[in-house]
């Protein structure tokens, strides 16, 4: 059984209920400092379309020094895609270090 928001606070005192809000306020603040952040990459990056560019991967292979070009930004959904056009370290676990295309 899912418990609402409003029969949570209704259980709280009213010092409870003001620290519940604050929190919610300031969990809003960050969501929207991140979407702000987003589209602000994306209007910059939607500019440079085939570009490319030398980076450090953040996920799955953490800190592999990759070549990438901008294939795609979606205002909306605040997206950027990278196309991989070199994996110079991928050798070493036996894998191609150019993508194809």
């Amino acid at each position: 059984m899912a418990v609402s928001a409003d029969s949570v606070l209704r259980l709280l005192d009213r010092r409870e209920r003001s620290v519940f809000a604050t929190f919610a306020l300031a969990r809003t603040a960050t969501e929207a400092e991140r979407e702000a952040i987003d589209l602000e990459n994306c209007v910059f990056l939607r500019e440079r379309l085939g570009d490319r560019f030398d980076a450090t991967v953040a996920r799955f292979a953490l800190g592999d020094r990759v070549r990438v070009s901008v294939s795609g930004v979606n205002l909306v959904r605040g997206w950027i895609d990278f196309a991989l056009l070199e994996h110079p370290g991928a050798e070493a676990f036996g894998k191609k270090g150019r993508a194809p295309g």
